[in-house]
C-alpha cells in the first residue's frame, strides 16, 4: 500500500513539473498575437548553426528580470553546446571501441590516452566557448526575452585530439581526422545550402 501511494505521489510530482517546464518552451510562433513594432519571431541568426566557423547554439529565456533572463538564456545555450559535445565525445569512444574490438593487438593504455584527449580537450572547448550573439527585448507583458548564441572552434577540438593522438604514435588519429573532415564537410554542406560566405 505505501509503495503505490509512494509512486502515485512521485508521478504526480513529475508529471507537474513536466508540465510547468513544457510551458516555458511554447514556439514564439504559437504564442499570443503581439502588438505592432514588437518582436514576433526569434531574430535572424537564432536557428543558425554555424557563427563563421565556429559551431553555434542558441537559446532564449524570459524573465522579469532582465538580467536574469539573458544569464538563464547563456546557461541554456551554454548547455545545448555541452550537450553536443558529449554526444561528439560518445561518438569517438565509440569508434574507438569499435576499432579495438576488430584489432584486438591495440594495446589498451593507447585507448585510454585517447579517450583521456577526448575528455580534456570537450573541457576545453566548453570553457572556451564564446557568447557570440545576444539580444534581449521587452514584451508587452513587460517580461524580458533573451536570446544567446554561444559557440566554440569544432575543427579544433578534432585537431586537437588528433595531433595529440599523432605525437603519441596512438592508431586513433585517423579515428579524429575522420571526425574532423565530417565537420568541415558538414558545415561546408550547411553554407552552401543556406547560401552563407
Amino acid at each position: 500500500m505505501k509503495t503505490k501511494t509512494l509512486l502515485s505521489i512521485m508521478l504526480t510530482i513529475i508529471s507537474l513539473v513536466l508540465i510547468g517546464c513544457a510551458g516555458r518552451n511554447i514556439p514564439i510562433e504559437t504564442a499570443q498575437p503581439q502588438p505592432e513594432g514588437i518582436l514576433l519571431q526569434n531574430p535572424s541568426w537564432y536557428d543558425d548553426l554555424y557563427f563563421d566557423d565556429l559551431r553555434s547554439f542558441s537559446s532564449y529565456y524570459e524573465s522579469i528580470d532582465r538580467e536574469y533572463a539573458e544569464r538563464m538564456a547563456d546557461q541554456e545555450a551554454l548547455t545545448l553546446l555541452t550537450q553536443y559535445l558529449n554526444g561528439q565525445a560518445e561518438s569517438l569512444r565509440g569508434s574507438a571501441n569499435l576499432m579495438v574490438s576488430n584489432n584486438p593487438r591495440i594495446e589498451v593504455h593507447r585507448q585510454t590516452a585517447f579517450e583521456s584527449s577526448i575528455d580534456v580537450f570537450s573541457s576545453a572547448s566548453i570553457r572556451g566557448a564564446v557568447i557570440t550573439r545576444r539580444e534581449t527585448y521587452e514584451l508587452p507583458s513587460g517580461l524580458f526575452r533573451a536570446y544567446v548564441q554561444r559557440a566554440f572552434d569544432e575543427d579544433n577540438f578534432y585537431e586537437r585530439i588528433e595531433q595529440e593522438s599523432s605525437e603519441n604514435d596512438n592508431p586513433f588519429s585517423e579515428t579524429a581526422n575522420q571526425f574532423l573532415q565530417r565537420a568541415r564537410e558538414t558545415r561546408r554542406q550547411y553554407k552552401l545550402q543556406h547560401q552563407v560566405p
